[in-house]
């Protein structure tokens, strides 16, 4: 979304993974576990994309890895901004 002054305000970046985790239990069933590798794999998961994000200032250029739970934290007290130590 973006406001008046047209800049980015809010932006959700979803990855394919999250939509096919649900899935996966019902891919495994009846399955050996030998397969598990090959089911996990068809499914191409990002491990990383459901555990971090990179944040950027884009006009200091300026930009920070941080893990959900972090992401999570900020957007209950949204008291300073990630990219501040």
């Amino acid at each position: 979304m973006t406001g008046d002054n047209q800049k980015v305000y809010r932006w959700r970046a979803k990855a394919a993974t999250y939509s096919n985790w649900p899935v996966l239990r019902y891919a495994l069933q009846g399955n050996t576990v030998s397969d598990a590798a090959v089911i996990i794999g068809s499914m191409d998961p990002c491990y990383s994309c459901t555990d971090r994000v990179t944040i950027c200032d884009v006009k200091t250029h300026k930009e920070k890895t941080i893990t959900k739970q972090q992401l999570e934290d900020y957007a209950v007290d949204r008291k300073h901004s990630p990219l501040k130590d």
